[in-house]
């Protein structure tokens, strides 16, 4: 392994599945150790999982269309996001309240 500043940067071509119009290269740069820990395929993948969870989470993309992305059935998405802390349905907080009253709760 090699000094701490040595840095191995991959290129992520094509990691979205073909079903997706626009596809991008990027290039990012990681700790040498970090891609020899993970296999640059690995990293490859996980960077790809947790940038689309990290989209779904602030709500800028659907879950659907995140498992399109990713490649799986929506509702093994869905277990994907359980396993993140991710909510699978976010409500307001008027529209909790209204639902509430509707059904007597409060």
């Amino acid at each position: 392994m090699g000094s701490a500043k040595e840095a191995k940067t991959l290129t992520f071509a094509n990691i979205f599945l073909p079903k997706v119009n626009a596809l991008k290269t990027i290039n990012i740069e990681f700790p040498e150790e970090v891609v020899e820990l993970y296999g640059e395929e690995e990293l490859k993948r996980s960077v790809r999982k947790l940038s689309v969870l990290d989209l779904v989470k602030k709500g800028k993309l659907s879950s659907g269309k995140a498992a399109e992305i990713l490649g799986m059935a929506r509702w093994d998405f869905m277990e994907l996001m359980l396993e993140y802390d991710i909510p699978i349905a976010h409500f307001p907080p008027e529209e909790l309240k209204r639902q509430a009253k509707e059904r007597r709760l409060i």
